[in-house]
């Protein structure tokens, strides 16, 4: 998409109530050809926009020729799901609900991209949140209510979206949306769901 489908968002935390709070952007590109490093252009250009209009960008660009060879370390992505628990049973549980409903979303859009990520997931995720006790358990994977109070603690404040940030949302999404997918605002945040 280089870069296009966020300047709307960014125009519209321009005028969230109290000031348009932090966006952080990653964005996964191939490596450079012909001199030209396209992903870092689109940052510096996402990063220019946002500075225009005094939003606060933070662009982190990944390299990678294949899905496979991304880590998950690279993304820092944070998933709202409850997969922390200490109990084996309630791990397993939870991570089989969590990731037949990934991996139904994934086939539902592409069978190519569900491939390669279930490949990825398999190898990491998976085996880490079943197998794994103690320290030797590095995904901990907590819900949204847990991340909140966390962020709480820590000082961080809840800011309301409003609605057109929302709205926003909801049309980029609906032109590139596959059946079964939806963007909802969950107690404050915008969630990405699939079926339910």
């Amino acid at each position: 998409m280089q870069g296009l489908q966020w300047p709307s968002l960014i125009q519209a935390l321009v005028l969230h109530p109290g000031g348009p709070p932090l966006l952080r952007i990653t964005s996964i590109g191939p490596p450079c050809t012909n001199d030209r490093d396209s992903l870092r252009e689109i940052g510096f250009r996402l990063v220019e926009f946002a500075q225009s209009v005094n939003v606060n960008l933070a662009f982190r660009g990944v390299v990678a020729s294949r899905l496979d060879d991304i880590k998950p370390w690279l993304l820092q992505t944070k998933q709202e799901v409850d997969r922390n628990q200490a109990e084996f049973l309630d791990r397993f549980t939870e991570g089989l609900l969590y990731y037949s409903t990934m991996f139904d979303s994934l086939e539902a859009s592409s069978a190519q991209l569900e491939k390669c990520l279930t490949k990825l997931y398999r190898k990491r995720e998976i085996c880490n949140i079943v197998s794994c006790e103690g320290p030797a358990r590095t995904e901990r994977h907590e819900p949204l209510a847990k991340w909140r109070d966390r962020l709480n603690r820590a000082g961080f404040k809840t800011l309301q979206l409003g609605p057109i940030p929302f709205g926003q949302a909801n049309m980029m999404f609906s032109l590139f949306s596959v059946e079964g997918y939806c963007v909802e605002e969950k107690e404050g945040c915008l969630t990405l769901g699939w079926d339910g």
